[in-house]
């Protein structure tokens, strides 16, 4: 068997206050964030598609390399 540990004298609880509930408050965000994030957001959500004009030009150039002479004269 094991041996008894000591037992330490129990410290008198403290009554505990009752906690009014408060409602968490959100913290306050100031007003320029918002607005900055979601002009910003569009352009990122557009570069990830295919943008259609540059791969249009892209595609033509790849599908059909210009001609040394045609490349002179633009």
């Amino acid at each position: 068997m094991a041996p008894r540990r000591p037992t330490t004298p129990r410290r008198p609880t403290t009554p505990r206050r009752p906690t009014t509930p408060t409602t968490p408050t959100r913290p306050t965000i100031p007003t320029t964030t918002p607005t900055r994030s979601r002009t910003r957001l569009p352009p990122r959500a557009a570069r990830s598609r295919w943008p259609a004009r540059r791969t249009s030009t892209t595609w033509t150039r790849t599908w059909r390399p210009r001609s040394r002479a045609a490349r002179r004269w633009s």
